[in-house]
């Protein structure tokens, strides 16, 4: 019997094995590359496991676990099959119905996404990675560019504070007074969400953080035609992507920033959060 069984994912599931490995624990894995034992099959993985650490999201369809290889039988179905009473299982952005399912049978769940430990650490991972989203894909450098960030929460506030670091001029638009006030006790402008229009026309880069749509087609209008976009929020996202198109504007929605830019820090915090938070 093995302590984890590593399912699907991205690098942080990979770095995940590693890190748990490295601490003694006994790792297999299936539908990720690793150095840890490969197990041939969703059941042989599941079934001899204690633990379970899946992707973060745990799925994007519905259907089937998230991975970077190809598996027929890496369906939610194929877990479900394969789960014991006893058992417990890590991921992300669990869906409900299978999160009833083991609550049924007696298998323990634990979303990383609903942990605030995970959230407040992954906020710099997230927002470093935003950044990196833009500097790759403009002209312009961020130091002295017009940068608004839409909400004031774990994740805009660490972008914001970064972006003000690097030269950045900084303005943030959020709904409550206190976070407008201290955006600007950090030196930033900071504005009403219900004046966002007049601030849009003048962002260079305009980074979103609030899981509602806030750039809709008419906010949209006033943007600047090379603005760039960054929408880290919680999918769909806040942005009228349809419109941005339309307008002919560079908007992109970006989610698991910190598996694609951070992949070792993040599996580092999902790991010690785990290991420290649960007795496992």
């Amino acid at each position: 019997m093995y302590d984890f069984a590593v399912l699907g994912g991205d690098l942080r599931q990979a770095y995940m094995a590693k890190q748990l490995s490295e601490r003694g624990f006994s790792v297999i894995t299936y539908g990720i590359v690793s150095g840890e034992k490969q197990a041939d099959s969703m059941e042989e993985a599941v079934v001899n496991a204690r633990a379970l650490i899946g992707p973060i999201p745990f799925s994007k369809d519905r259907e089937n676990l998230v991975s970077m290889a190809c598996r027929e039988d890496f369906g939610i179905e194929d877990v479900k099959r394969c789960l014991t009473k006893g058992q417990s299982i890590f991921a992300g952005c669990i869906p409900d119905d299978f999160c009833g399912y083991c609550q049924h049978i007696g298998v323990d769940v634990h979303d990383f996404m609903k942990m605030d430990a995970v959230a407040v650490k992954n906020a710099v991972s997230t927002a470093e990675g935003a950044v990196a989203e833009a500097v790759f894909d403009s002209p312009l450098q961020i130091q002295g560019s017009q940068c608004l960030v839409l909400g004031f929460g774990r994740c805009g506030s660490v972008l914001a504070e970064k972006l003000n670091l690097w030269s950045a001029k900084v303005t943030v638009a959020a709904r409550k007074p206190t976070q407008r006030a201290q955006a600007e006790s950090f030196g930033m402008n900071a504005v009403s969400l219900e004046n966002l229009k007049q601030e849009i026309s003048q962002a260079d880069f305009i980074f979103n953080t609030i899981p509602a749509l806030v750039l809709d087609r008419e906010c949209l209008e006033f943007a600047k035609k090379d603005v760039l976009i960054v929408d880290i929020a919680s999918a769909p996202g806040g942005v009228d992507f349809e419109a941005a198109e339309e307008l002919g504007i560079d908007a992109r929605l970006c989610l698991g920033i910190p598996g694609k830019y951070a992949a070792c820090s993040a599996a580092a915090i999902l790991t010690e959060t785990m290991i420290t938070e649960w007795d496992v």
